[in-house]
């Protein structure tokens, strides 16, 4: 995720009981995935009128807030998978 996307997992964590988040400046702890520009925007909806990152920003961050105002957590529910498949990959313990 990235802009109000971040934003609004960050918030939607913080509304679950006892949870936590703390921001840190050690790029150890980055989860981001680098993209070029052209992967940014490769899955946006053309019908939306062209917008630009901006534009598109400020939008999805009015319905995420609406959304959290009402008290939803939890995204895309109707959906089966979200996102690129992907598999968990172990550091094989060392030898000697």
């Amino acid at each position: 995720p990235m802009g109000s996307q971040d934003t609004d997992l960050v918030l939607r964590l913080k509304m679950l009981p006892n949870a936590w988040h703390k921001r840190t400046k050690n790029d150890m702890f980055s989860q981001a995935i680098p993209n070029t520009q052209q992967q940014k925007v490769e899955h946006c909806d053309p019908s939306l009128g062209n917008l630009r990152w901006g534009q598109m920003d400020t939008q999805n961050r009015d319905t995420f807030n609406a959304r959290r105002a009402a008290g939803q957590i939890v995204r895309n529910e109707h959906k089966h998978q979200i996102g690129a498949n992907c598999r968990l990959v172990t550091k094989p313990p060392r030898l000697g």
